[in-house]
């Protein structure tokens, strides 16, 4: 499942990327999340922001943007941390920011975050390694 729409902003000097994610009113993953009170489950925008984490990890190891550079193989090691501090509702449209904090060439840990307007919904630290 693809939960990032369009990157906005690439920046290879500090390892920061932003992309956007528009979530559908009838999205999947509103069902039975709550009823009556619809709520994007925190493990999707923790994969939404890993997923841009992952953009940023391939734009960094191909900065040429070869044409026939293929997928950065990757698997996820570690969540070190996930805050939740505001629900995204049915319709959002969000600003998913990654960061790289560090990286070694055989793993790598991130920053993620994703914001609805102004609004911080939730935060992430994850470690991933390059396979």
């Amino acid at each position: 499942m693809r939960l990032v729409d369009a990157i906005e902003a690439f920046d290879a000097d500090e390892g920061r990327l932003r992309a956007r994610r528009h979530v559908a009113e009838h999205d999947r993953g509103f069902e039975g999340h709550f009823p009556g009170h619809p709520v994007y489950p925190g493990v999707l925008q923790v994969e939404m922001a890993g997923q841009a984490g992952l953009c940023l990890a391939w734009l960094l190891a191909h900065p040429d943007l070869a044409p026939d550079a293929g997928p950065l193989a990757v698997r996820m090691l570690k969540l070190h941390h996930a805050s939740f501090l505001s629900p995204v509702s049915p319709g959002s449209s969000l600003t998913l920011e990654a960061s790289v904090l560090e990286e070694d060439g055989l793993t790598g840990v991130f920053a993620g975050q994703v914001w609805a307007d102004d609004t911080l919904c939730s935060t992430c630290i994850a470690e991933v390694y390059f396979v």
